[in-house]
């Protein structure tokens, strides 16, 4: 009938979508397609983040002899200060701060804070690792970003996280891993900085710098390099001495 002929015309038949179904269908596809590029370096970073530290913590549990000084005597400071900040208000806190002679006090700082909500333990204590981890890859991939594209910000941060030496610092109590990650954070924010044209990079930079510095007192020595090319590149040394 007349009734059927327009209902036939009205409603697609089974297999049959209008054009306007089909190209919203093609515009959430690259709608998605957008947005896991747009979080596949993150998604990349957790993923690697979550896999060294489970097998970390695996690694940990199966291997409980400490050997050598050193990772002891890092894992005793931290108890130290851990004891120190028992109670935290400004006293302890400079009292956390000057209390050891030698070493800067980040380091065993940081993995003090580890003890309170997780537990006294030394695997407990090398979890700090994971924040370290975080840094050091992210800074990676935004080095290699700055440096070319995304493609060799993942091929770069892929690489260092299967680096043996990398991932097996990251399962001791010596401070060299976490020397890695700011020394990656500082040179991102160096270039990120664009011949310390851009604020944000800049206040980054002295952020990461101060850092390393309360980790290791000879942290300048790692980074000078790069920063005295950021200032010849920048003309900063020709600016200072026109301004003398």
């Amino acid at each position: 009938t007349e009734a059927g002929g327009l209902d036939f015309f009205r409603h697609p038949q089974p297999g049959q979508e209008p054009i306007e179904q089909m190209q919203m269908t093609e515009h959430s596809r690259y709608r998605l397609g957008a947005q896991l590029t747009r979080w596949a370096p993150g998604l990349l970073i957790a993923g690697l983040v979550l896999f060294h530290s489970i097998s970390n913590w695996i690694w940990l549990s199966r291997n409980v002899v400490i050997r050598g000084w050193d990772r002891m005597g890092a894992l005793v400071n931290s108890l130290l200060y851990h004891q120190t900040l028992s109670e935290i208000n400004l006293q302890t806190l400079f009292r956390a701060m000057t209390q050891d002679e030698i070493r800067p006090p980040l380091f065993g700082f940081l993995m003090s804070f580890m003890y309170r909500p997780f537990g006294v333990s030394a695997n407990v204590a090398l979890m700090i690792n994971v924040l370290y981890w975080i840094i050091l890859l992210a800074a990676t991939y935004g080095m290699g970003v700055r440096l070319r594209d995304r493609r060799l910000g993942t091929l770069a941060t892929v690489l260092v996280a299967l680096t043996p030496l990398v991932f097996a610092m990251s399962r001791y109590s010596y401070f060299e891993f976490s020397v890695a990650a700011f020394t990656a954070l500082s040179l991102y924010a160096i270039l990120a900085s664009e011949g310390f044209s851009k604020r944000r990079a800049c206040v980054l930079m002295g952020l990461a710098f101060g850092w390393g510095l309360l980790i290791k007192r000879t942290f300048p020595v790692y980074i000078g390099g790069a920063l005295a090319v950021s200032l010849l590149q920048a003309g900063i040394p020709r600016h200072l001495w026109q301004a003398l």
